[in-house]
């Protein structure tokens, strides 16, 4: 629990500088994009890893949760998430560019002007500076290609 709360803190926060970038001049309003980019948006990352690392771990070690998810054993769920994000994308969003090790582009949730759509490699998530839309590879593709859950655990499965 506390750690969606610091989640949602760091949401907040993000909304917050985000929203005073239109009164800065253009190069302290960089300087606060990539600030915000190397500090507060990993941090949310991590946090959202370590909230999906302990779900994972109550699912295991409790028998009476082990149950399939509408279909899937747990072990199909981890497989599918653990499906390249970087390679979903390179397939189906045009424009996807590479920085350092992570890649970036518009957002296709939303119309976008500039690149604000980042991808990292190393979490397999995404995160849009735009629309603050957030997630692994299986909310991405549940997102992008509007399937369910299930539809989404089969499409990464058999990928």
């Amino acid at each position: 629990m506390e750690l969606r709360g610091e989640c949602n803190g760091l949401r907040n926060e993000i909304q917050q500088r985000m929203s005073q970038l239109p009164n800065m001049n253009e190069m302290t309003a960089l300087f606060l994009r990539e600030y915000i980019k190397c500090t507060i948006v990993q941090d949310l990352i991590a946090k959202e890893n370590s909230i999906s690392f302990y779900k994972r771990l109550l699912v295991r070690k409790h028998p009476k949760l082990q149950k399939k998810s509408r279909g899937y054993s747990p072990e199909d769920i981890e497989n599918a998430r653990n499906v390249s994000i970087i390679e979903i994308a390179q397939h189906s969003i045009s424009g996807l560019k590479k920085s350092g090790k992570n890649y970036f582009c518009q957002c296709p949730f939303h119309k976008d002007k500039t690149p604000s759509f980042f991808l990292y490699s190393d979490s397999n998530r995404f995160y849009c500076f735009g629309c603050h839309a957030t997630g692994d590879v299986i909310t991405f593709v549940q997102k992008f290609f509007n399937k369910n859950f299930k539809d989404t655990i089969y499409f990464l499965i058999h990928k």
